[in-house]
């Protein structure tokens, strides 16, 4: 059915049978890497309430959240502002900031989710599990051109690592801002190098991270993997021409799939 004819339906039937719903509504406005506007942004600030819209109309008995971490950030009352709507309608609500490393993917891809359930219940969020495995063991084994920045070409020698302190498992071993600050004005992924022996930094949309081993970017598969996607999946959508423009794209808004494995569970 179409939304609208679903709608007339609910009204003329009562409650859905829905006891699940995911609302992981577009974070730019949230983002640090947007423009911060949160619930204000007049091109996407009002996805929100579109979700709890549709929430009101069907009364799931869970629905879960997802955003970005910054979306916690006391200037937007965002957390807030949507826990006391979903409490008006007698969700009980859990919130909490879960990474990818603490569920077996080497991702340092730290999301916010919020557990709203409405019928009497107590939850709890996984504990952590430790981490296993690094970036090395997700790449593939026929890839010898790697594309990289221009900028970063001449720094893939040994004589520019440098060994940097972490405390989730990321081994950078060149800062362009901090080693040559004339080159490199940001301090952002597009200026550093890692070593696939830790952990990646947070996917975006663009394959902005290099790393020191394979002489720059991880390819669309191997970012597929550390989504922990399969790659049965990822050969469906090459079959299907979908560009891996399209698919780092996918990777930089998407949920690593551990990490809601672990929340159904």
């Amino acid at each position: 059915l179409d939304i609208d004819t679903y709608y007339e339906k609910l009204e003329k039937e009562g409650n859905s049978d829905i006891d699940l719903l995911i609302s992981s509504f577009p974070c730019q406005s949230f983002s640090i890497a947007g423009k911060k506007e949160g619930f204000d942004c007049p091109k996407n600030g009002n996805l929100f309430s579109i979700s709890y819209n549709l929430i009101k109309k069907l009364l799931p008995t869970i629905v879960i959240f997802e955003n970005v971490k910054n979306i916690t950030n006391k200037k937007f009352n965002a957390t807030e502002t949507i826990k006391e709507k979903m409490n008006f309608l007698d969700y009980t609500c859990y919130d909490k900031i879960l990474n990818g490393i603490d569920f077996g993917i080497p991702q340092n891809r730290e999301r916010w989710f919020m557990v709203c359930i409405r019928k009497p219940s107590s939850f709890s969020f996984p504990d952590p599990i430790p981490l296993e495995k690094n970036v090395s063991f997700f790449l593939e084994s026929n890839i010898e051109v790697r594309k990289k920045d221009s900028r970063l070409q001449p720094f893939f020698n040994k004589e520019y690592i440098k060994t940097y302190s972490s405390s989730r498992g990321l081994k950078k071993v060149f800062d362009g801002s901090s080693q040559f600050p004339d080159i490199f004005k940001g301090g952002f992924t597009m200026s550093r190098i890692y070593s696939i022996y830790g952990s990646s930094p947070t996917f975006t949309t663009t394959n902005d991270t290099h790393f020191m081993e394979i002489r720059g970017k991880l390819s669309a598969r191997e970012r597929w993997r550390l989504m922990g996607l399969e790659d049965k999946q990822f050969d469906l959508l090459k079959e299907h021409q979908i560009s891996d423009n399209l698919i780092h794209k996918i990777c930089g808004n998407g949920i690593i799939v551990d990490v809601f494995e672990h929340l159904f569970q």
